[in-house]
Order: C-alpha cells, then structure tokens, then sequence
C-alpha cells in the first residue's frame, strides 16, 4: 500500500463494503497510486 490523498483513502476504505453489495464492482483512476492500492485490496481495475 502506498500513501493516498484523504478523498482516496476515504473511497479505498468503503470499496470492500460496496464489492459485497456489488461483487463486480471496478475502480477506474487515472492516478497510478489509487489503482495500485486498489488492485492490493484485491478490487477489480476497469481498463
């Protein structure tokens, strides 16, 4: 995990939440970081 800015953090936090909820859920950034962390947290990335 890298360090992110507070409004990524904040959306990285509440994704497990949501993939139960939406088990196909995808994150989409243009920021390398957040893609980086969220692949870590095992979340699908779109593209």
């Amino acid at each position: 995990m890298e360090p992110v800015r507070s409004p990524d953090a904040i959306h990285l936090a509440t994704s497990p939440g949501f993939l139960r909820i939406f088990p196909d859920l995808q994150v989409l950034s243009f920021d390398g970081c957040v893609m980086r962390n969220a692949g870590a947290l095992g979340i699908l990335l779109a593209g």
